[in-house]
């Protein structure tokens, strides 16, 4: 196979272009590479020259699902009053956003003293 410098600039310029300029995701310029690099060699029947040093789109960083209970501890002594509780609420029995938002007063039941039991709606049960 015959090696093009030409076009191989042309990548590497393309290659950073998607990275920096159009700042898309590692997994897409990963596949615009492998695209590329199958049809150069297996339809042009040639070859690039060294590609190390494109310009590479970063993966994202994730953020972790789950917080320590330290962490938890600090957020907790941050706030105060009803957006503690409500925190608290939403974290001790598991429940979703989405569920806290549609309790209703008749779903808790206060007669067990600090255990508020919440009545299981669309067959979900708490802890």
């Amino acid at each position: 196979m015959k090696s093009d410098p030409k076009a191989s600039s042309s990548v590497k310029l393309y290659l950073s272009f998607l990275a920096v300029n159009q700042k898309v995701a590692a997994a897409t310029q990963n596949q615009a590479f492998n695209s590329i690099l199958f049809l150069f060699r297996n339809v042009f029947d040639r070859e690039l020259d060294d590609l190390k040093d494109t310009v590479r789109a970063k993966k994202k960083i994730n953020l972790p699902a789950v917080l320590s209970v330290d962490e938890i501890k600090l957020l907790f002594e941050q706030v105060e009053g009803t957006k503690r509780f409500i925190l608290e609420l939403i974290y001790g029995t598991g429940m979703r956003l989405s569920e806290f938002i549609r309790l209703r007063v008749k779903d808790i039941d206060f007669e067990n003293g600090n255990n508020a039991d919440l009545h299981p709606r669309h067959e979900r049960d708490f802890p």
